[in-house]
């Protein structure tokens, strides 16, 4: 069983409306807890967590980061991945990662 919130969300146990929910109620039930306990919870790198305190809608990209096997980086942009027309293009788990991603 997945133990962070990004192990989870890659796992497919949480969309993407449930994550901004989980950590409000996480920071609820811990209001003492300071930033490195919640970077903990979330499973994020330092470089991860610096960019999601200042966006968090970077989740996204960091999720994407992950399911493609990339470290990420802040100039990371979706639109840096090749994806073409041809069926072999893009391997099929990277397909299937994509599709599970972009589901809202």
């Amino acid at each position: 069983m997945p133990n962070t919130l990004l192990e989870q969300c890659l796992a497919g146990e949480l969309i993407f409306p449930e994550i901004a929910e989980r950590i409000d109620l996480w920071r609820r039930k811990h209001p003492k807890s300071g930033q490195q306990a919640l970077q903990a919870f979330l499973g994020m790198t330092d470089v991860e967590f610096s960019a999601w305190t200042q966006s968090p809608a970077i989740i996204r990209q960091i999720l994407f980061a992950r399911r493609m096997k990339v470290p990420y980086r802040p100039d990371l942009r979706f639109e840096n991945f090749p994806v073409a027309a041809r069926g072999n293009a893009v391997s099929a788990d990277k397909r299937a990662a994509l599709a599970t991603l972009f589901q809202f």
